[in-house]
């Protein structure tokens, strides 16, 4: 039987699948339910995401970024500016 709280990750709106707090969101659920190489994958994703035009400025982007770093056990990565 598969965890519930798993299915609910599933139904996601796609047009939220590009937002830094979603990414940042679904990272920090997937580490906490113990899907460490998922969250991994999600934060990558996110890195990649808030070094496009439209996010590398946004200091909420950067700031969702930083926070899902920290509590995956990283080290935030520095804005480029």
């Amino acid at each position: 039987m598969q965890n519930p709280s798993l299915n609910s990750l599933k139904r996601v709106d796609p047009r939220d699948s590009g937002k830094p707090a979603f990414l940042a969101f679904l990272a920090m659920a997937q580490q906490r339910l113990g899907h460490k190489e998922q969250a991994q994958a999600t934060i990558a994703g996110l890195r990649k995401i808030v070094q496009q035009p439209e996010w590398i400025k946004d200091e909420e982007a950067q700031g969702f970024l930083r926070e899902a770093e920290i509590l995956l056990g990283g080290t935030p990565a520095m804005v480029k500016e």
